[in-house]
């Protein structure tokens, strides 16, 4: 089953060599590990009988005492158990009738949160294993560049009438660059697969993130993936951050303690620099952006 696993995986994506060994060694010790072998494989198997009624949360909650007095590592051995989970996802995206492409896309999503990891962690495997089950629960849809998150609404930070109106929330994988084509066809794709789900002649998206911070539009060109990214918005609402999920994104790491330490290899990395050194307090964005039926 592990083995499989993985080998579907790299066929999906392309591991690199050291990432590959890594959860095949991984996978090894957990198959010499009885007791906790047939455990993994009971996750497996109830996930594949409850599917959506899978209660990810206790899962990942009482992970770290099953591993202890183990020689495996928590951040690998979760990720191997959502590679295994994929067999019975890829049925129920059959069962929806939701296409293949979409179903590589978690795949794909799988395997930048793989990269996050080993940039951050130096860990192949993953530390935001929780977002994953957004994907198993069919509440998160990659299409095309863009992921989307159905039944949510307007931060209510965002002023009334706008705030808390029904909308359909945007995520950003980091799977490359933000390119303007990319992100129009992503949406006009997502606005015909969830036009059913809104009233009138108009889809409304939305999206809270780092990457709508205003002092962007100071620090970075415009012809910057970012800037093309907020000039898709009709309406971007600035808002504070703790800056917390920003700079790890940003640096590629979680040690912050040391400035000089970080790198500044990239103006959008000079720029969080820049804002670091001084204390300028970090800032998001609210944006929405209302896409016309097909």
């Amino acid at each position: 089953m592990l083995q499989e696993a993985i080998q579907r995986f790299d066929d999906m994506v392309l591991l690199p060599k050291e990432a590959k060994k890594a959860l095949l060694d991984e996978a090894e010790r957990i198959e010499k590990n009885k007791e906790f072998y047939q455990y993994f494989e009971s996750l497996v198997e109830a996930y594949d009988r409850e599917e959506t009624r899978f209660d990810f949360s206790a899962m990942l909650k009482e992970q770290p005492a099953h591993l202890e007095g183990t020689d495996l590592t928590l951040y690998i051995t979760q990720f191997l158990l959502y590679l295994c989970f994929m067999p019975t996802l890829k049925r129920l995206y059959r069962e929806h009738h939701y296409s293949d492409e979409m179903y590589e896309g978690v795949f794909k999503d799988l395997y930048c949160k793989m990269i996050e990891c080993h940039d951050v962690k130096k860990v192949w495997g993953s530390f935001v294993c929780a977002w994953f089950n957004l994907h198993l629960s069919l509440k998160l849809f990659p299409i095309g560049r863009l992921q989307y998150q159905p039944g949510d609404t307007v931060d209510k930070r965002v002023p009334s009438p706008i705030g808390g109106k029904p909308a359909i929330h945007i995520h950003i994988p980091s799977s490359g660059p933000l390119i303007k084509e990319e992100i129009e066809d992503s949406l006009k794709r997502a606005t015909a697969f969830f036009a059913d789900s809104f009233e009138g002649d108009s889809v409304l998206f939305t999206t809270t993130t780092w990457l709508l911070a205003p002092y962007h539009r100071e620090m970075l060109k415009e012809s910057s993936g970012i800037i093309t990214f907020m000039n898709c918005f009709d309406e971007i609402w600035p808002i504070d951050n703790d800056g917390e999920d920003t700079l790890w994104r940003v640096f590629s790491t979680d040690q912050f303690d040391d400035l000089l330490a970080l790198p500044a290899d990239t103006t959008l990395r000079r720029g969080y620099l820049k804002l670091l050194k001084e204390h300028t307090p970090f800032q998001a964005g609210i944006g929405i952006i209302t896409m016309k039926k097909p």
